[in-house]
């Protein structure tokens, strides 16, 4: 589930939560609205067929039950709300794994995402 909007607490997260039940999909657990965006564009103008999109977990909708919403949405100067700088070192970690993968395997990959093999 995505959205078009930006939402934050445990209100909304508790109405997201009842949607992901009204169609039996997996517990809510994270906002994501960005990755959506960008491949409705792509998709519009160069096309999907070679997008990949790797999210990291850091836009937690709401912070700890010791802090308000708004002390987690305006952290003190310095500070970042959730682990953002932990979850770019692990995009970074992933990420670069990955494309090493496609880079060195440019054979397999130069006509796009490989078909999958099943075992």
């Amino acid at each position: 589930m995505t959205g078009d909007t930006f939402f934050h607490g445990p209100g909304l997260s508790k109405q997201a939560q009842y949607i992901a039940e009204l169609y039996n999909a997996d517990d809510y657990i994270i906002t994501e609205m960005e990755a959506a965006a960008i491949a409705q564009v792509l998709n519009r103008t160069v096309g999907i067929e070679r997008i990949m999109s790797l999210r990291g977990a850091v836009n937690f909708d709401q912070g700890n039950p010791n802090e308000t919403t708004l002390q987690h949405l305006d952290p003190a100067p310095g500070e970042t709300a959730g682990g953002f700088a932990e979850t770019v070192e692990n995009i970074v970690l992933v990420g670069s794994k990955t494309v090493d993968h496609i880079i060195d395997n440019w054979d397999v990959w130069e006509k796009g995402v490989p078909k999958f093999k099943e075992e």
